[in-house]
């Protein structure tokens, strides 16, 4: 099997037969084209043997020399710097590459691989992880002190025990998935820079990608921290607690699953005889109750699902939890009816708390249907709520049906950018000028 870079950058070089290589910092990336994956390049389609090439930097680079040519290219991280990789760790590499792309590695391996440059280290999983099914183990080897580190970091810094984080965990661990990581640097750069409005959107994406993460691809000790941190935030943010909760125990040692389901129920939209009801009212109702959000669910013969959103907090002032958000909204999934539908219900401000509210049409035909509805994820504010997908935003503010209700869609489209779609959408619901 023909090797291929792992890196998207290679540069050509002179290799002599004795002796070291020059290392030329100007010469060309990929033969010019620096946009290219140097993986895809016609040139790497056979012939290429993995090498270490002795460069005069003090160090031997990951590189290939083809077979036939004697052609030889060093690989490059993003900073166009040669790779270093030593003899036992080029030797596993080779190994990995004749049988890509499995990776059968005992542990003695695995601290080979734990020693090697970072770079290699993350260049080699993202290739692994994209076209192969790697050992959780073998995702230990990227720098999970650093994880810890900041998330300690950041429980100081939130207690007041410290100033800010200094640790940047950058693009290091993409390659274990979920880019859980990345939400934990934007807490901590928003703390550095003491961004409210940052710390929030970063702790919720934390707590939702923590319910999406391959957790066995996360050391214990860092899960371990990770719990501790949740429990910070659940108690910081009441509006997170639920969320945060079910993320610490899929981290936890006995490996929690974390469900979610927990916040759904099912209602059937067959309802009881007039005769069997009080004053004749026909209805069906459920509560999802997931503190500190209420969730009243009622079907009646009206041909609606009315659903209506509470949520208060027994703090005397709420605001400085509220607050980041601007205009809170809660994401749902209905299912029934023509199937799963995404709906967000924007929460205005009543005394001691939050509500908001929806209807949704039933689906025709007569023909009876149970619909489940439960909470997609925790709530998100302003700045998430821009990036929301158009057909969602529409499908949810037709189901508006009050002035009460609609209310916050105009809190929360008069936030938005110029030109943002739910800007005219409102005005069009509310016979404004656009």
């Amino acid at each position: 099997m023909a090797h291929k870079p792992l890196s998207n950058w290679v540069v050509s070089v002179r290799v002599p037969e004795v002796g070291i290589v020059p290392w030329d910092p100007f010469g060309d990336v990929n033969d010019g084209d620096e946009r290219a994956d140097a993986r895809h390049l016609p040139w790497f389609t056979q012939g290429w043997q993995r090498r270490r090439v002795e460069l005069d930097l003090g160090y031997g680079a990951l590189g290939l020399v083809h077979q036939s040519t004697g052609h030889a290219v060093v690989e490059l991280t993003e900073s166009s710097r040669p790779i270093p990789v030593t003899a036992a760790g080029l030797a596993i590499i080779d190994r990995i590459e004749g049988r890509w792309p499995e990776a059968d590695l005992d542990a003695g391996d695995l601290d080979v691989i734990s020693g090697e440059d970072l770079a290699l280290r993350h260049l080699l999983l993202s290739r692994l992880a994209d076209e192969g099914l790697p050992l959780p183990e073998l995702f230990h080897t990227l720098p999970w002190h650093l994880v810890s580190e900041l998330a300690e970091q950041v429980i100081a810094a939130l207690r007041g025990g410290m100033a800010s984080p200094d640790v940047r965990l950058r693009h290091w661990f993409a390659p274990a998935g979920s880019r859980f990581t990345a939400a934990l640097d934007q807490i901590g750069a928003g703390l550095r820079a003491g961004d409210d409005l940052a710390v929030r959107v970063g702790r919720t994406a934390l707590c939702t990608r923590l319910l999406e993460a391959k957790v066995p691809r996360v050391p214990l000790s860092t899960r371990q921290v990770l719990c501790g941190l949740m429990d910070e935030l659940a108690v910081r943010d009441p509006f997170l607690a639920y969320w945060a909760r079910q993320a610490s125990e899929r981290l936890a040692p006995e490996g929690g699953t974390g469900a979610r389901d927990e916040g759904s129920v099912h209602l059937p939209t067959r309802l009881p005889a007039a005769a069997d009801t009080r004053r004749r009212i026909r209805r069906q109702t459920r509560r999802i109750y997931q503190d500190p959000f209420v969730i009243d669910l009622t079907v009646t013969d009206t041909g609606r699902l009315e659903i209506d959103v509470e949520a208060g907090l027994a703090s005397a002032d709420p605001a400085p939890v509220i607050d980041p958000y601007h205009v809170m909204v809660l994401p749902l999934d209905v299912h029934g009816g023509d199937g799963e539908r995404a709906y967000f219900v924007p929460l205005q401000r009543v005394p001691g708390g939050l509500a908001g509210a929806i209807s949704i049409p039933l689906a025709a035909g007569g023909a009876e249907v149970e619909y489940e509805v439960g909470l997609a994820g925790p709530p998100i504010g302003t700045a998430e709520a821009r990036f929301l997908p158009e057909d969602d935003m529409k499908r949810s503010l037709l189901a508006v049906r009050t002035r009460t209700a609609l209310r916050p869609w105009q809190d929360l489209a008069a936030a938005m950018p110029a030109g943002h779609v739910l800007r005219s959408m409102v005005a069009r619901a509310t016979g404004e000028p656009r």
